[in-house]
């Protein structure tokens, strides 16, 4: 048996019409990118909020290092067959630091050791959340500091947001990045 011309044509309108009442946001969101930079750099301190500031203390040379990068966080969504909004996480960190100390003359100025170090790091995950529920977790980057000789590498961790709404929208922000505390070399 066939179906009639007609009798496709509906069934193609019907297949149209559902697909179309699928809430929008996993297609909204597909390939969205967020770059976050960061700047810890200068006197090491703490802000208001108790968070740390400045330079970061290198755990293996007890010399000061000021750490420049960014994070592209790329946010891929797509509708399972369960109608869950599965939304995949990539992220790509990369930067660099250079070491200084105090100058014992001045303790205002900056003597820089000529230590310099690199990171580039990646991950992926994904969580899944149901159509019209929000959702909100913290995932971290351990970025390995790499100096020049073995003895110099270290690690630092970042701490990032993600965010989901009920509507579908992403958000990920920088909650902070961790002092150095392990000592690789």
């Amino acid at each position: 048996m066939s179906i009639p011309k007609v009798g496709t044509s509906i069934l193609g309108a019907v297949c149209v019409a559902v697909f179309l009442a699928i809430p929008a946001p996993a297609a909204a969101q597909k390939g969205s990118t967020f770059v976050v930079t960061f700047d810890r750099s200068g006197t090491p301190g703490v802000d208001a909020a108790g968070n740390p500031t400045g330079a970061f203390v290198n755990p293996c040379t007890n010399e000061f290092v000021d750490v420049f990068g960014s994070s592209a966080i790329t946010i891929s969504q797509v509708l399972d067959t369960k109608g869950n909004i599965k939304t995949t996480v990539n992220t790509s960190t990369k930067g660099t630091g250079s070491g200084w100390v105090v100058d014992p003359i001045d303790p205002t100025l900056k003597l820089f050791t000529g230590a310099t170090y690199g990171f580039s790091e990646t991950q992926q995950f994904f969580v899944k959340v149901g159509v019209g529920e929000a959702f909100e977790s913290d995932f971290f980057d351990k970025l390995a500091m790499k100096g020049a000789r073995s003895t110099d590498n270290w690690v630092i961790r970042a701490r990032f947001r993600l965010k989901i709404s009920e509507t579908g929208e992403v958000l990920v922000n920088l909650v902070r990045l961790n002092d150095g505390d392990m000592c690789k070399g």
